[in-house]
């Protein structure tokens, strides 16, 4: 603690170990390569091990874990007794905007540096503001030159795109959307045009200037057709809209009963592409599925009543081959913009989103977001071709 005060972080000494004597040479001189390695665990061996508590420490250990090299990590160890380094941390923040859709400051991390402290500043808003969920989560490439922005799906949750975000790796950072009702006091949107007004006030936050790349996955790829509209009605720059596996069109409402034996069925099945990865672990895993439900069940109603008009762009529709679809709903899609590519892919809804599809889908779009093969205001067109 003396040294921290003194000393910049990156020259405070990570870890101390003590010693009866120093290794010495024959002449006398310090022998540095009989020194002990540094053991970080024996370092924090004065610390009384706790385990980890609950859903949230548990994700923040693994996270140490993977940073650090150690497997045993306890609720109370310091992160920086551990060996970690400010490095780390710019490291350890990413990553917990992307497990946990928060974020969290440096300086709370240097200031509560145990899986406890984290914890309770990503809850309690330690941080210096009060607890919300974050509007968007950036996978963040560090070469990339271009951006996408990913429109939640039915279950409002921006983790759907992970995998393609690590497939589109380094050349494209992926900015993916969170729908509103997680956490926020706020309800879930219950008509789609309010809910592409907050999403493209999200978007224009994170990049005031476009042209604004769009991609969607079954009800997200509706919403961010909406969006694309919107943006140009607002006269803003659109680059390409990526719509992956569209959601089927028209049909008879949904009674209640059945919206919630679908939501139990999909998760049940997809909860990785459905939730955050934090609440998979959730030992009340019905409470922390509450407003995915709530969002799910709201944006169904909101597409039972959607109309679907054309836009005026260019637009990659690429559809799974195991969905049942109603007779004329690939047509309606294939109709969607003025310019219209159409791929289709061997797989079904889900795992169009999951490999081997999503490396396929990521070579499509990163081939389009950095190759100009699309004209501003060529004719109407229809490509189609199967992969």
């Amino acid at each position: 603690q003396h040294l921290q005060v003194k000393l910049p972080d990156y020259m405070v000494p990570s870890i101390l170990t003590t010693l009866e004597a120093l290794p010495l040479t024959t002449s006398g001189k310090l022998d540095r390569k009989a020194l002990p390695p540094p053991d970080p665990v024996a370092a924090a061996a004065d610390t009384p091990f706790e385990v980890p508590v609950g859903p949230i420490e548990e994700a923040l250990a693994a996270i140490w874990q993977d940073l650090l090299g150690i497997k045993r990590i306890g609720r109370n160890d310091n992160f920086f007794a551990l060996g970690g380094h400010s490095l780390m941390v710019v490291s350890m923040t990413a990553i917990i905007r992307t497990t946990f859709g928060s974020a969290i400051t440096m300086l709370s991390i240097f200031e509560n540096a145990t899986i406890q402290g984290i914890a309770t500043a990503l809850t309690s808003g330690i941080d210096g503001s009060s607890h919300q969920v974050a509007k968007i989560v950036t996978y963040i490439s560090d070469r990339s030159q271009h951006s996408l922005f990913c429109i939640p799906p039915v279950s409002g949750t921006p983790h759907a795109y992970s995998d393609l975000a690590s497939a589109l790796s380094p050349s494209v950072t992926v900015h993916a959307l969170r729908a509103r009702g997680f956490d926020d006091g706020l309800k879930p949107h219950d008509n789609m045009a309010d809910m592409v007004s907050d999403f493209v006030d999200t978007i224009i936050e994170n990049q005031p200037e476009g042209p604004y790349n769009l991609a969607g996955w079954s009800f997200g790829g509706a919403v961010a057709h909406q969006i694309a509209i919107r943006l140009k009605e607002n006269g803003h720059q659109v680059g390409t809209l990526f719509l992956l596996d569209p959601p089927t069109l028209g049909g008879d409402p949904i009674a209640e009963d059945e919206i919630a034996q679908r939501f139990e069925a999909a998760i049940a099945a997809h909860a990785r592409l459905l939730i955050s990865p934090s609440f998979v672990a959730d030992t009340n895993f019905t409470q922390a599925l509450a407003p995915y439900q709530k969002i799910y069940a709201a944006n169904i109603r909101i597409l039972e009543t959607f109309e679907l008009p054309r836009y005026d762009g260019p637009a990659l529709v690429i559809m799974a081959t195991k969905v049942p679809r109603l007779a004329n709903d690939r047509d309606r899609w294939q109709d969607s913009a003025t310019t219209t590519e159409v791929i289709e892919i061997d797989s079904n809804h889900f795992t169009i989103m999951t490999s081997p599809a999503i490396d396929r889908i990521a070579t499509e779009i990163h081939r389009r977001m950095t190759d100009a093969i699309y004209a501003p205001n060529s004719t109407d067109r229809l490509l189609f071709q199967k992969i």
